[in-house]
């Protein structure tokens, strides 16, 4: 994944608790990925790089994304 080349890029930011909603939120990231394709749906383990600051990266990308999409679960 090139992540330098889609900061520029509006993107889609996915943000889910994965105690009550990593498998809803899988399905939903593939369909949407087929919509968007290209890198633009962000999700924190696959579009954030091996040694990255965690909270740094998700602060960038929360702050330049087109869209932020809150999956809340029942807990």
């Amino acid at each position: 994944m090139d992540r330098a080349s889609d900061r520029g890029r509006s993107r889609i930011f996915v943000s889910y608790r994965r105690q009550d909603s990593e498998a809803a939120v899988g399905r939903l990231v593939e369909d949407l990925q087929r919509t968007f394709p290209g890198n633009q749906v962000f999700l924190d383990w696959a579009s954030i790089a091996p040694g990255e600051d965690f909270v740094v990266a998700l602060e960038r990308e929360l702050g330049t994304c087109a869209a932020a999409l809150v999956v809340i679960g029942p807990r």
